[in-house]
């Protein structure tokens, strides 16, 4: 699909440069490097990689559906492709009891 809106935007705004976007880990599993660098070349230059929490428990807790190692995987693979990667954080997610945690496995 952003394939597609990738197209889009260049045959819309052809002076457009870069795109970015956001994503969790897992919208990254079924896609491969190349994948990532076709979409590349496509204008993509940034993904936007809602991870929320390093540590596992607070990831288990939380609900994330991911682990740090997936989350760890997706970036390698998006650095691979040759796009940047931006990592979303929350703070204090592991509330007081897993804080240092949380913000060490982060």
């Amino acid at each position: 699909r952003l394939r597609e809106i990738l197209l889009q935007v260049k045959a819309t705004f052809p002076d457009v440069s870069r795109v970015s976007s956001y994503c969790l880990p897992r919208n990254l599993r079924a896609k491969s490097v190349s994948d990532l660098a076709g979409l590349r070349e496509l204008g993509l230059r940034t993904l936007y990689v809602g991870c929320e929490s390093g540590d596992d428990e607070v990831l288990r807790r939380v609900g994330k559906g991911e682990t740090q190692e997936t989350s760890l995987e997706a970036l390698k693979k998006i650095r691979a492709a040759g796009l940047k990667a931006s990592v979303m954080i929350l703070h204090g997610l592991g509330g007081r009891r897993l804080s240092k945690q949380h913000a060490r496995s982060s």
